[in-house]
């Protein structure tokens, strides 16, 4: 499964931030993995779990999409982390964002979120993650880890 997402997969961290001023930002972490072979991409759902998601492009095949976030996208990088070869760098990279956020969550533990404001270099070290995978993710050159 880790050639699979090395080959057909993206990790990625997105930011949503919150309309109303009392509440914080949020940064996810998400797991894509698409194919057009909808036998092999059930399999992969029924080991992995997460989302399983058919879309129609015209004039294409339909595409299926696995997606993982947060947590189970946590998991699933660190079992699959020693087999990547293309995708480690981002994989380390969304490891060290959901460690930042953990993190952060047990030290504001049964705070409100009107206490829970992130400070200053938290967020920017969340979005120097951010941009930094998103970095690694342009097409273009490859870039193969040991």
């Amino acid at each position: 499964i880790a050639g699979i997402l090395d080959g057909e997969g993206c990790i990625t961290i997105y930011r949503t931030d919150k309309k109303d001023y009392e509440s914080p930002a949020y940064w996810t972490l998400k797991v894509d993995i698409s194919n057009t072979y909808e036998p092999v991409m059930r399999y992969i759902h029924s080991l992995i779990g997460g989302s399983l998601l058919k879309t129609h492009c015209e004039r294409r095949r339909p595409l299926w999409r696995i997606t993982l976030t947060s947590r189970k996208a946590s998991k699933f990088i660190k079992l699959v982390l020693p087999y990547l070869r293309i995708k480690k760098e981002q994989a380390l990279l969304g490891l060290k964002l959901y460690k930042m956020i953990d993190e952060y969550a047990e030290k504001s533990k049964g705070l409100s979120n009107r206490y829970r404001r992130l400070p200053t270099e938290e967020i920017e070290g969340r979005n120097r993650i951010i941009d930094n995978i998103k970095f690694l993710n342009r097409r273009g050159d490859l870039i193969l880890s040991n």
